[in-house]
């Protein structure tokens, strides 16, 4: 006769749950697992280990028969689509479920194109058959850069320009004396705008009668007819009674 072990007892089995049930690659996920079939005691002497793919991510030992743990998918296994979830309790029988990444993974996504674009600059170099092929270019044309400034009206700019910062504002000498130059220029039209003006004024005005005259001969004659002109005015005829009809 056979005698049963103490600590024989059915297998652990339960079931398991993530939250949430989808989202991106970087969707933090909480999964769960829940013993049915064992007591509380028996329970505390169990852990849980949590796969993701069939990959051990997590474990747990249940607290009144539930395990719970938070993880994230691993990066290198972050495809879209539908990924298994599995729960393997201690001597028990493995439960599933499932997640679904539900877009691509944004942080590895930049790496394969940003990544080569540095190292083929880098590591491209001009070569004769480059240079070969390449179209010669056209002399660039002179430019010109205009005239120069003297070295002490750049000194004085330059000297003006940290003044103005320190102080914080300020007249250059350079603006003082354009000013001044242009207040003597304005004054000298005023005075000469002046003068002629009082010369104008002081100019004599001749009298009618002082201008130069001619006679003209004959003047009066030329309008008086001839004694022998014919009249020109003819005279009035007597008015006529109207005609009397018939």
């Amino acid at each position: 006769m056979l005698a049963t072990p103490a600590h024989a007892g059915p297998r652990p089995s339960g079931h398991v749950s993530v939250d949430p049930q989808a989202g991106p690659p970087s969707t933090v996920i909480t999964v769960q697992y829940q013993q049915n079939n064992l007591t509380a005691q028996i329970c505390k002497r169990i852990a849980v280990t949590f796969n993701w793919d069939g990959h051990a991510v997590k474990k747990a030992t249940l607290i009144n028969c539930i395990a719970t743990s938070s993880f994230k998918p691993p990066s290198d296994d972050r495809k879209p689509g539908i990924h298994r979830v599995t729960a393997v309790p201690d001597g028990g029988d493995t439960v599933e479920t499932f997640f679904l990444i539900d877009q691509p993974d944004p942080s590895g996504s930049p790496s394969p194109s940003v990544s080569p674009s540095p190292s083929r600059s880098k590591g491209t170099k001009p070569s004769p058959t480059d240079s070969a092929i390449d179209p010669p270019t056209d002399p660039a044309l002179p430019t010109y850069a205009g005239p120069s400034l003297d070295g002490t009206v750049a000194a004085a700019a330059g000297t003006d320009n940290r003044g103005g910062g320190s102080s914080g504002g300020g007249t250059s000498p350079i603006g003082i004396a354009l000013a001044f130059g242009g207040a003597l220029v304005l004054g000298g039209v005023v005075i000469l705008g002046y003068i002629v003006m009082r010369g104008r004024r002081e100019e004599p005005e001749y009298a009618l009668a002082e201008s130069p005259t001619q006679p003209i001969p004959n003047f009066p004659g030329i309008f008086t007819p001839p004694a022998d002109a014919p009249t020109l005015v003819q005279p009035a005829e007597p008015d006529q009674p109207p005609p009397v009809p018939d």
